[in-house]
């Protein structure tokens, strides 16, 4: 008899063509086998670097009936990503004090270096004051830990170097103290000519990191498809660690395929091998290596 489904909320952007947002989201969810239960924020004819713009924000009075729909049903798990407005963000706070035993990934769309912030500062005030200390688990990436821990919204210009270990550790200690029990910092690189990438996987009795080979292409998509992986191995009982390498492969294998579909997204479609064997880690230079106290330490 097959086990039960895990069944997950995916509170996303949504776009015509290509795969960021829910549309990265449920492809990613569906290789889990697990079952997406999907719900815009905007709705876009593509990615947010397509100009002109087309479409916009799912309206409010929308976005809560869409909510309201899920109140009763049985989930399992809950991930949010891109917020439309500071409203919704308001909406899915006041949700989530009716799903108080509702596993929850906060993933903090908010910018990205070196292009800065772009959602508005009061959607940030949002994800900080209400989404937060609601979050078990937290994803942001280098610019976004910055914004939430330290109010920093100044990116990083292109040619900088990227911030040192020892400022993440604190921002993320910052983040740990209101209300996640993980923070996981995604895609960051030691050096700026560092053909690896990190995700650090910070607790409050402990840390790892998730080493991946850097795949030599640029496309959209990547952080959303961490956090579907991410969400779906949680939501199927494995450890975090387990969970960080199987998105880190899941990004990689991706991005693999974008750059032979010569597409600006990533593709999720045909992923090749089973994300949580381990046996497949080696290929793509995946390791999970634990952090000793000298390297991370919860006291400051």
């Amino acid at each position: 008899m097959m086990s039960k489904v895990p069944a997950i909320v995916s509170i996303q952007s949504m776009v015509a063509q290509g795969f960021v947002g829910n549309g990265a989201v449920v492809a990613g969810m569906l290789h889990c086998a697990v079952q997406p239960l999907p719900i815009p924020t905007v709705y876009y004819g593509a990615h947010g670097a397509i100009r002109p713009r087309r479409g916009g924000e799912v309206p409010a009075t929308l976005f809560y009936q869409l909510l309201k729909a899920l109140e009763n049903r049985e989930i399992d798990f809950l991930l949010s990503g891109f917020l439309g407005s500071p409203r919704q963000g308001e909406i899915l706070a006041k949700w989530l004090e009716h799903r108080k035993d509702l596993p929850y990934l906060l993933d903090p769309v908010l910018g990205d270096d070196p292009q800065g912030l772009y959602v508005s500062p009061e959607v940030v005030e949002v994800v900080r004051e209400k989404l937060l200390p609601r979050a078990d688990y937290i994803t942001p990436n280098p610019f976004e830990l910055m914004v939430l821990a330290e109010n920093e919204t100044a990116p990083l210009p292109e040619e900088a170097a990227p911030r040192d270990c020892a400022t993440l550790f604190q921002g993320a200690q910052k983040l740990l103290a209101q209300g996640p029990s993980w923070v996981i910092v995604t895609s960051w690189r030691k050096d700026r000519n560092e053909q690896t990438l990190y995700n650090l996987l910070l607790h409050r009795e402990g840390a790892w990191e998730v080493a991946v080979k850097a795949v030599p292409k640029k496309a959209f998509g990547t952080g959303d498809l961490f956090a579907a992986i991410l969400a779906s191995a949680l939501s199927r009982s494995f450890s975090v660690r387990q969970a960080g390498a199987a998105a880190a492969l899941a990004v990689a294998q991706s991005l693999q395929i974008a750059a032979l579909q010569n597409a600006d997204t990533v593709i999720p479609v045909g992923l090749r091998t089973d994300l949580f064997d381990e046996t497949n880690y080696e290929q793509y230079g995946i390791s999970v290596t634990p952090l000793g106290k000298e390297a991370y330490s919860t006291d400051g």
